[in-house]
C-alpha cells in the first residue's frame, strides 16, 4: 500500500490539478398537501389534520395545534382523506373524517400527480365527502363539500374556495384557505469511489419564505437499480431520516419511493412522510448509456504495446509501477480521488487527498 501511495505523489507532481466533481439533479414530491384552517363564520372554525382511520377524537397536540395533512389512502392513490375537527367558542363541537379523490393527470409522465408537482398549475374541482364521528348537537351529516383548488405553475402556494354543499351553491359564504404542496428541487453531487453522495436543495415555504434542504447518503447500486441506503434531510433545524430507498433506472433517470420515519416534527405522529423521488444523472464518461452514478466499472483492458522501462508515466491512464513490476490503471473519480486498479491483484483500490490513503473497492 505505501509504495502505491508513493508512486501515486510522485506522480501527482507531474500533472496539473483537475476538478470531476460529478453532479446529478433531484426532485423530491410528497404524497401529502397541506390544507390551512377555515374560518366557517360566527367564531366557528375548521381544523383538518392527519387520518387515522378511527372514530375517536382525531390527532391534534395539547396545545391544540393539528397538521393540516391531506394524504392517500396508500402510496400512489388517488383516493384521499383528513380528519376535521370543528370548533366554536365553547371548545369542538364535531369531529370526523373527508373521503375525496385527485385527478389523475400527469402531464409529463414521471409518475407525479400534476396537483402534487410544484412545477405543475392547478385548477381542479375536487368533491369531499363527510363522515361525522361525533357532534355536539347530534347532526351526523353525510354532506358532500365541492371545492375549487388553484395554484401557479412553480408555486407550491394555492388557494381552495367552498363553491357548493351537496349540490347547492355556497360561494356568498366566502369560505376558503390556502393550500400547499411539499416539491422541492436540489443538486446532488456524488462520490464514485467511496458511494457517498450529498444534497443541497431549496423550497418556497407555506409562509412564503425560502426553505434550505441539505441531506446525504450513503449509496449502492447495480446498472439498472440505485439503492440508497441512510438519507437524511435537514432544512437547518429538524432533520429527518428515510427508510432505505430503492430507485429504478430508466434512460438517466432514477424513481422510486421515499419514506421518512416522520416528514413533520411539529407534530408527535408520523406525518408527511411519503414521497415520490427522481434523481437524473447526464454524466456518461464511457458513453454507455449508462450514467456514471450507478456505472459499474468494467475490468480495463491492458494494451500489449505498453513499455515497461522503468516508472513510465507516459502511457497515461495506464502507469508501470516499477517497484511493483506491475501496470495500474487510473480512473478520476472526483476532486482528489482516484480509482486505481491493480492489475496484479485484479482489484480496484481509492487514493483520496488530502488523506493519501488506499481503500479496497472489493
Amino acid at each position: 500500500m505505501k509504495i502505491l501511495a508513493f508512486s501515486f505523489l510522485i506522480y501527482s507532481t507531474l500533472i496539473s490539478s483537475v476538478t470531476y466533481a460529478k453532479t446529478a439533479i433531484l426532485e423530491a414530491h410528497c404524497y401529502s398537501f397541506y390544507m390551512s384552517p377555515i374560518d366557517l363564520g360566527n367564531g366557528d372554525s375548521g381544523f383538518l389534520t392527519t387520518y387515522d382511520g378511527l372514530s375517536r377524537m382525531p390527532y391534534t397536540t395539547s396545545s391544540g395545534h393539528v397538521s393540516g395533512e391531506v394524504k392517500p389512502l396508500s402510496v400512489g392513490s388517488t383516493n384521499y382523506v383528513v380528519d376535521y375537527i370543528s370548533t366554536d367558542y365553547s371548545g369542538v363541537y364535531s369531529y370526523g373524517s373527508f373521503s375525496t379523490s385527485l385527478p389523475s393527470v400527469d402531464s409529463n409522465a414521471n409518475g407525479v400527480n400534476d396537483f402534487l408537482e410544484k412545477k405543475q398549475a392547478v385548477n381542479s374541482t375536487l368533491t369531499f365527502n363527510e363522515t361525522t364521528h361525533w357532534d355536539r348537537y347530534d347532526n351526523y351529516t353525510s354532506d358532500r363539500l365541492t371545492v375549487l383548488f388553484s395554484r401557479d405553475q412553480n408555486n407550491p402556494l394555492g388557494t381552495y374556495t367552498l363553491i357548493a354543499v351537496n349540490g347547492t351553491d355556497a360561494t356568498s359564504l366566502g369560505i376558503s384557505g390556502q393550500w400547499y404542496t411539499s416539491s422541492w428541487d436540489a443538486t446532488v453531487e456524488y462520490d464514485e469511489a467511496f458511494k457517498r453522495l450529498s444534497i443541497r436543495g431549496t423550497q418556497p415555504s407555506s409562509d412564503g419564505t425560502l426553505i434550505n434542504v441539505t441531506g446525504q447518503s450513503d449509496y449502492d447500486y447495480s446498472q439498472n437499480k440505485l439503492e440508497l441506503k441512510s438519507l437524511s434531510v435537514s432544512t437547518g433545524i429538524d432533520t429527518v431520516y428515510s427508510r432505505t430507498i430503492f430507485l429504478d433506472r430508466n434512460s438517466n433517470t432514477y424513481a422510486g419511493e421515499m419514506s421518512f420515519e416522520d416528514g413533520d416534527l411539529d407534530t408527535p405522529w408520523s406525518d408527511y412522510s411519503q414521497w415520490k423521488i427522481l434523481i437524473t444523472d447526464f454524466n456518461d464518461q464511457d458513453s454507455n448509456g449508462i450514467p456514471d452514478l450507478t456505472d459499474t466499472k468494467a475490468t480495463p483492458q491492458m494494451p500489449n504495446t505498453l513499455s515497461t522501462d522503468g516508472w513510465n508515466w507516459s502511457q497515461w491512464p495506464w502507469v508501470y509501477n516499477n517497484s511493483l513490476n506491475n501496470w495500474l490503471f487510473y480512473y478520476p473519480v472526483s476532486a482528489g480521488v482516484y480509482s486505481v486498479y491493480n492489475n496484479q491483484d485484479g482489484k480496484w483500490y481509492s487514493w483520496s487527498n488530502p488523506s493519501k490513503t488506499w481503500v479496497s473497492s472489493n
